[in-house]
C-alpha cells in the first residue's frame, strides 16, 4: 500500500513543476506587458524593467524574444541605434511569430536610418512590409510605410515620401499614427518653404494628439508652429504658441524643449522691437541654456545681446556679448572635434557587438547540438538502467564481504596518514621558522633602501626646481631684452624720422625763407619776370621740403590699414612675451579711416600702455578695444596685472608720456586700478573739437 502511495506522488513531482513554471511564466508576462505599455508614459521605469527581465534565466525563449524587441524598440526611440540594432539582432534568434518578426525588421531600419545607412535601411524596411501585407497587419503597414516616407525624404525625393505618408494614414488604425504623419508632411512643405501648407498640417496634428499621452509631441508642434508664424511676419500670434510649449515643456518636465521655446519667444520680442524685454529674456534663456549645457542655445543668446545692446547704445555690453561669442564659437570648434573621436568610438563599439552577436549565434548552435546530445545520452542510459538494476542486487551480497575487508584497510591507512601528518607539521615549522628568520633581516635593509631612495628623490627635485628657476629667470630676461629692443627700435625709428623732419623743416625750409625775403629786398633790381620765375621755384621746393617732413612722421602708418598695422606690433610682442594679448577694433572699418594726425598719436598711445603692462603690471592677459563713435573716439585698456594705489603713488613716466599727447588730442583719461585687481583706463578722444 505504501509503495502504491509513493509511486503515485512521484508521478505527480512532473506536474507539479510544469504547473510552478507556467505560474512563474505568467508572472513575468504580466511584468514584460506593463513595461511595454509605460514606454511611451515612463521610458525609464520601461527599460529598468526590461533590463532586469532579460537577465532572468528562467525566462522562456518567446518571452525573451518580446524582452528583447521592446529593449530594440526602446533604444530607437531614444536614438541610440548601435544599441537598439544590437538588442534586436538578438530578439531574432528566438522570434518565430510572423507578427514580431515585422516588427523587428521595421526597427532595423529606422535605427540604420538614424546611423546614415540608407540602402541597409530601405532594405529591412520592404522585408517589414512585405511579411506585413502578407499577414494583414495593418498596424506595422503604417509604420513602415510612413519609415520609408521620412527615408524618400532624406533623400530629397518628397513625391515618393509624400505618397508614403499618404498610404500611411490610409490604412492607419489609431490617431497617434495619423497625426505623426501630419507632422511629417508638414515638414517636407516647411523644407520647401510652402509655408501655408506646413501650416495646415501641423495645425492639424496640433488639434489630434493626446497632451497627457504624448506631450512632447505637443510641445514641439505648438514651437513648429510659432516658428511659421514668426516667419510670416506674425510674432504677437507666434508667442501665443511659444507660451503653450513653455507651459507644456514645464508640466511635464521637458526641459530642453521649455529653453528652446523661451529663446524663440526672444527673438519674437527682437522683431517687436521689444528691447529691453527681449534683453531681460535672453539673459534668463542664457542662464537656463548653461544649466542644460545647450551649446547652440547659448551662441544665440550672446550673439543677440550684442545686437540688442547696440540697439539702446549701450557698446560697452555689446563688445562684451559678441567677446563672449567668439569665445564661444572658438570652443565649439574644438567640441566638434571631440564629437568626431567620439562617433569613432561609438562605431569601434558597434562593431564589438557585432562581434558579440556573431558568437551567439555560435553558441546558440552549440546549445542545440549539446540538447540533441543530451536528448541521446538520456535515451542510452534509460535502457541502461535495466542492466543495472539487475546488477545492483548481485554487487550488494559482495559488497558485504567486501566492506569487513575495507574497514580492516581503514584502519591501516589512518595509522599511516596520522604519521604523515605529523612528518608534514615538523616540517612546516621548520620552513616558517626560516621565513621569519629572513623576513627579520630583510624589513631593516628594505626601510634603509628606502630612506636612501627617498632622499635620491629628494635631491633630484631640488636640483631639477633649481634648474628650472634658473632656466625661468634666463628666459623673462631674454624676453624683457627683446621687448626693449623691439621698443627701442620703434623709438629709435621715430626719433630718426622727426630728427630728419625737424632738419628739413627747420634748416633747409628756414634758410629757403631767408633767401626768398633777400630777394624780395632786391626785387627792384632784377627783372620782373625772371624774378617772378625765380620767387615761384623757391616756393615749389619750400612746399615739397614741408611734404617730405610732414610724410616722414605718417607715411609708414599710413600706407597700411590701420588696424593691420597694430595688429602686426602686437603679433612682435606676443613673440617676445607671455600674456595673452586681445585687440578688438570696433567697427573696423570706421577705425580704419580715423585721421592720419590721430592715427600717429593713438598708435603712441597704445605702445606706451602695452609697454607699460609687459614691464611693471606681471599680467596674464590684456584687452584693447579701439571703438569709433559719432562724435568721439575710445581706447579701452584693461589687464589682470598687480595694479597700483591711485592715491598712494605718483604717476610714472609712462602715464606722463600719455598725458602729454592727451593735450595734443584734447582727450580725457579715467583710470580703475587697486592693489592685486588690474588696471581699467577709458580714453575719450573728440573727433569735431580734436
Amino acid at each position: 500500500m505504501k509503495a502504491i502511495h509513493y509511486e503515485r506522488i512521484i508521478a505527480l513531482i512532473p506536474f507539479l513543476f510544469i504547473y510552478n513554471f507556467s505560474l512563474s511564466q505568467k508572472s513575468l508576462n504580466k511584468s514584460i506587458e506593463q513595461a511595454i505599455d509605460s514606454l511611451v508614459i515612463n521610458p525609464k521605469y520601461s527599460y529598468q524593467s526590461l533590463l532586469d527581465l532579460s537577465k532572468n534565466e528562467k525566462i522562456k525563449d518567446s518571452l525573451k524574444a518580446k524582452v528583447y524587441l521592446n529593449l530594440g524598440s526602446y533604444f530607437n526611440n531614444v536614438g541610440v541605434s548601435d544599441s537598439s540594432v544590437y538588442y534586436t539582432k538578438k530578439a531574432m534568434f528566438f522570434l518565430k511569430d510572423d507578427k514580431q518578426l515585422a516588427e523587428a525588421y521595421r526597427i532595423l531600419g529606422s535605427s540604420y536610418r538614424i546611423m546614415g545607412k540608407v540602402d541597409s535601411a530601405i532594405k529591412m524596411l520592404y522585408k517589414s512590409l512585405e511579411i506585413s501585407e502578407s499577414i494583414n497587419y495593418r498596424d506595422m503597414i503604417s509604420k513602415a510605410k510612413s519609415d520609408l516616407g521620412i527615408l524618400h525624404a532624406y533623400q530629397k525625393d518628397f513625391d515618393k515620401s509624400l505618397k508614403f505618408f499618404e498610404e500611411s494614414i490610409d490604412i492607419a488604425d489609431n490617431k497617434r499614427a495619423v497625426y505623426g504623419n501630419y507632422v511629417n508632411i508638414g515638414n517636407i512643405y516647411f523644407f520647401k518653404k510652402d509655408l501655408e501648407r506646413a501650416l495646415s498640417y501641423y495645425m492639424d496634428a496640433y488639434a489630434l494628439v493626446d497632451l497627457k499621452k504624448d506631450p512632447k509631441v505637443s510641445a514641439t508642434l505648438a514651437l513648429n508652429i510659432g516658428s511659421i508664424l514668426q516667419k510670416k511676419s506674425k510674432p504677437k500670434q507666434a508667442i501665443i504658441y511659444y507660451d503653450r510649449c513653455k507651459n507644456i515643456a514645464e508640466t511635464h518636465n521637458l526641459w530642453q524643449n521649455r529653453l528652446v521655446a523661451i529663446s524663440h519667444r526672444a527673438r519674437a520680442l527682437k522683431d517687436l522691437e521689444d528691447n529691453d524685454q527681449a534683453i531681460e529674456t535672453y539673459l534668463s534663456v542664457l542662464s537656463t541654456a548653461k544649466k542644460l549645457k545647450n551649446i547652440q542655445i547659448q551662441k544665440e543668446a550672446y550673439q543677440n545681446l550684442a545686437e540688442l545692446y547696440s540697439r539702446v547704445e549701450n557698446y560697452k555690453q555689446a563688445n562684451r556679448w559678441l567677446h563672449s561669442f567668439y569665445h564661444l564659437k572658438d570652443s565649439m570648434n574644438t567640441l566638434k572635434w571631440k564629437r568626431e573621436v567620439l562617433d569613432l568610438e561609438i562605431k569601434y563599439e558597434a562593431d564589438q557587438k557585432q562581434k558579440q552577436i556573431t558568437l551567439l549565434k555560435t553558441r546558440a548552435k552549440n546549445r542545440e547540438l549539446e540538447l540533441q546530445n543530451q536528448q541521446k545520452i538520456h535515451q542510452k542510459a534509460f535502457l541502461s538502467q535495466a542492466l543495472e538494476s539487475e546488477k545492483k542486487t548481485n554487487e550488494i551480497l559482495s559488497l558485504k564481504n567486501a566492506n569487513q575487508y575495507k574497514k580492516n584497510k581503514i584502519l591501516i591507512l589512518k595509522k599511516e596518514q596520522l604519521f604523515k601528518n605529523e612528518e608534514i607539521k615538523r616540517q612546516k615549522l621548520i620552513r616558517e621558522s626560516f621565513i621569519i628568520g629572513f623576513i627579520v633581516i630583510l624589513i631593516p635593509i628594505s626601510i634603509l633602501f628606502f630612506i636612501l631612495k627617498q632622499k635620491l628623490k629628494l635631491k633630484n627635485l631640488f636640483d631639477a626646481q633649481k634648474n628650472e628657476l634658473h632656466d625661468e629667470k634666463i628666459k623673462f630676461f631674454i624676453k624683457e631684452q627683446e621687448l626693449k629692443v623691439v621698443n627701442a627700435c620703434a623709438l629709435a625709428q621715430n626719433q630718426e624720422r622727426k630728427r630728419i623732419a625737424r632738419e628739413l623743416h627747420d634748416n633747409i625750409g628756414g634758410g629757403l625763407a631767408i633767401v626768398k625775403m633777400m630777394l624780395s629786398n632786391v626785387s627792384t633790381q632784377i627783372h620782373q619776370k625772371a624774378y617772378n620765375t625765380f620767387i615761384e621755384c623757391l616756393d615749389n621746393m619750400y612746399q615739397q621740403i614741408r611734404e617730405i617732413s610732414r610724410d616722414l612722421t605718417s607715411k609708414e602708418i599710413c600706407q597700411t590699414l590701420f588696424t593691420d598695422y597694430i595688429n602686426e606690433y602686437i603679433d612682435t610682442i606676443r613673440k617676445v612675451s607671455k600674456p595673452i594679448i586681445v585687440f578688438i577694433p570696433h567697427p573696423e572699418e570706421e577705425v580704419n579711416s580715423i585721421e592720419n594726425t590721430k592715427k600717429i598719436e593713438i598708435f603712441r598711445i597704445i605702445q606706451e600702455l602695452l609697454t607699460n603692462a609687459l614691464k611693471h603690471a606681471n599680467a596674464q592677459a590684456i584687452e584693447i578695444c579701439l571703438n569709433t563713435y559719432k562724435d568721439v573716439i575710445e581706447i579701452i585698456f584693461e589687464d589682470d596685472g598687480v595694479g597700483f594705489d591711485q592715491n598712494g603713488k605718483s604717476q610714472g613716466m609712462g602715464l606722463e608720456n600719455i598725458s602729454e599727447r592727451l593735450v595734443i588730442l584734447n582727450a580725457s583719461m579715467d583710470i580703475d586700478s587697486m592693489i592685486n585687481r588690474g588696471v581699467a583706463i577709458r580714453i575719450r578722444i573728440p573727433i569735431l573739437n580734436a
